[in-house]
């Protein structure tokens, strides 16, 4: 897509170019002689709308893809937060006990990417609510099965989150190169109209100006 203006801009001048030629009947008359007859220019409306429309589903899906990204963010940070405070106290807890501790991968750096995190985070709950060793340990800062198992009960929702999220990115670029083959197809057409308007309106530059062309001063 080789264009130097915005999306919009561009549209806004292929529909400018299309509408006041397929409404003016001295500009189609004059532009028909070149090719550009009313089947021709139908043609280019017809691709004019098809860019329009691609252009309206690939922004709604944007539009879902970034609130799907919220969503998750919020609910991995919520859950990570609820997560480092009791890990931090894991860590005091089984100080002592670094078999346990290396259990529940207490030691390290917090991944970064979702999905070493998860692993981590998994990790540490299942293996905390399995082993009694932990547990025992645990209860002496009041961290609860019951604090442990409600935080747990939180990835499904997460997972699902960043599953929808992933789905939504995948439309959102399926969307986009729809988009850009559409505007493409009209770039092409109207390069090639605006080319000849000037050539066949060369000697009325108002009706030039009518279809967006500014005629260059003699």
């Amino acid at each position: 897509m080789a264009l130097t203006t915005s999306i919009e801009n561009f549209l806004r001048t292929a529909q400018v170019a299309i509408n006041n030629t397929l409404s003016t009947p001295e500009i189609l008359a004059i532009v028909s002689e070149f090719g550009y007859t009313e089947a021709e220019l139908t043609k280019g409306q017809k691709l004019y709308d098809a860019a329009l429309a691609a252009q309206q589903a690939q922004q709604k899906e944007y539009s879902e893809q970034k609130s799907s990204t919220d969503q998750a963010e919020t609910l991995r940070n919520q859950l990570h937060e609820e997560y480092m405070v009791h890990l931090k106290l894991a860590r005091i807890a089984l100080d002592k006990q670094p078999a346990l501790g290396q259990q529940l991968a207490l030691n390290g750096r917090r991944k970064q990417t979702f999905a070493g995190w998860l692993m981590q985070v998994e990790q540490f709950y299942t293996n905390s609510l399995n082993t009694p060793g932990v547990l025992e340990a645990l209860d002496r800062f009041k961290l609860t099965p019951e604090k442990l198992a409600a935080t747990q009960a939180k990835l499904p929702e997460l997972i699902a989150a960043k599953d929808q999220n992933e789905k939504e990115k995948s439309e959102a670029q399926r969307a986009t190169q729809l988009r850009d083959e559409a505007i493409d197809a009209l770039d092409e057409w109207l390069s090639d109209y605006m080319a000849v308007a000037r050539i066949a309106l060369a000697q009325d530059p108002q009706r030039l100006e009518a279809l967006g062309i500014v005629a260059p001063s003699p």
